[in-house]
């Protein structure tokens, strides 16, 4: 089995599982150009790949590697790419940057990775941190600092959800919010989980109400990366320091 990786200077990797080595690198090593993420851009296609680095964007043929760059405004200084997602259609595939001024890109692609379009959209709320992939098709979720989580409409070009805080604590204190991860329920596109850099573990009901249906704190750091098991009964979680843990969601009990 291989794996492709990215690093924090901007190489593309090759990582041959069985054999524990690298087998073929491709970038050039440069500072504040590490690579956010890399996205297969078709379903059907492991070799096509949409890449993003911290201050560039580019589809990738790894088999031949011969890069296809897209003409986006030129970034800011202290502006950089935040996350990266892809959303296929039967027609397209959309690759979704998200940048730390409160834009996002949008380019679509069409089979013969053609670009249909190309435009720049502006998330009026915000410290947006990063966007995250939902279950249907035409939306995304925004995640921020301060503001609770949101979910932005490709058909409308606009926020159409938005999740609100929990109540006050007993000081009549704001809890402070600052969503990093989301994982969705794979046979119900209206819940999901999110993950805090407090290290709370919320679930919510699109259907039930906007504030979150359940609300627990797992350690004192922050969570770095949440994914939820096939069979939805375990979400796995990474921290800030390395460690790995697997939370049993009927329980709410930590297995490792």
């Amino acid at each position: 089995m291989k794996i492709i990786v990215g690093d924090e200077f901007g190489l593309i990797k090759c990582v041959d599982a069985q054999k524990k080595l690298i087998s073929s690198k491709h970038g050039e090593m440069r500072k504040q150009n590490g690579v956010i993420s890399i996205t297969n851009l078709f379903e059907n296609s492991n070799d096509t790949l949409a890449v993003a680095h911290e201050q560039n964007f580019y589809i990738l043929d790894w088999a031949t590697k011969i890069t296809k760059s897209e003409p986006l405004e030129k970034l800011k200084d202290k502006t950089f790419y935040t996350s990266q997602i892809v959303k296929r259609t039967i027609d397209f595939s959309s690759v979704i940057l998200a940048r730390n001024d409160n834009f996002i890109n949008l380019i679509q692609y069409d089979d013969d990775i053609k670009v249909k379009s190309n435009t720049s959209l502006e998330i009026k709320t915000k410290k947006l941190q990063a966007i995250k992939d939902s279950n249907i098709t035409q939306e995304f979720f925004c995640l921020f600092k301060d503001t609770p989580i949101s979910i932005y409409s490709l058909d409308r070009n606009e926020i159409t959800w938005k999740a609100k805080n929990l109540p006050n604590d007993e000081f009549d204190l704001q809890i402070p919010i600052y969503d990093i991860d989301v994982a969705n329920s794979k046979t119900n596109p209206y819940q999901f989980y999110t993950a805090t850099a407090f290290g709370e573990i919320r679930s919510y009901d699109r259907k039930i109400k906007p504030r979150p249906v359940h609300d627990k704190k797992i350690f004192d750091r922050k969570i770095n990366r949440m994914v939820m098991s096939n069979c939805e009964n375990y979400l796995t979680i990474g921290d800030i320091l390395g460690n790995i843990f697997m939370l049993d969601k009927r329980k709410s009990n930590i297995l490792l």
